[in-house]
């Protein structure tokens, strides 16, 4: 199971960051990672396929008044949802065989900032180029990669 840990980060002049929640993988976990998996089965035929999984999941791990944003115009945010006081802005990219680009890293940053939100979240069933998970962690966005959304997709009824 993934583990949380909490730093602070020392900012160029001198002082503190906020404090930044970073998961990691246990190796025994990560050796699992290789066997089947029913997220494996999830046979998503679009992006508004994969957003509806996303909906649900979000539900089932106890976040409150989730919802979609409209098909355009979203700046890059797919749902919204509320979690013990604060509004997520949740973008969801859907992808068959290709990585994440830093791009979507800029495009969550920039609607959590225009829908009003206290945090980002990027949901991928692939993963984030090396550039694009430097981008998230230096603009506080939290990424559910495919290997993340395999573990908490058991929580799903």
């Amino acid at each position: 199971m993934p583990c949380q840990m909490y730093i602070s980060i020392p900012c160029e002049s001198g002082g503190v960051s906020e404090v930044v929640s970073i998961g990691f993988w246990d190796y025994d976990d990560w050796d699992q990672f290789d066997e089947y998996h029913p997220f494996d089965d999830e046979d998503f035929k679009s992006g508004r396929d994969f957003e509806l999984y996303c909906v649900r999941l979000l539900q089932c791990t106890g976040f409150s008044n989730v919802r979609r944003t409209g098909e355009s115009a979203d700046h890059g945010v797919d749902i919204l949802a509320e979690k013990d006081g604060k509004l997520y802005a949740v973008q969801c990219k859907l992808r068959s065989n290709s990585t994440i680009p830093r791009s979507a890293v800029a495009e969550i940053f920039t609607g959590k900032a225009l829908y009003g939100a206290d945090e980002g979240i990027l949901m991928t069933n692939s993963n984030l180029t090396r550039p694009a998970h430097m981008d998230a962690m230096r603009l506080g966005i939290t990424v559910w990669d495919l290997y993340f959304l395999r573990l908490m997709s058991d929580y799903i009824d």
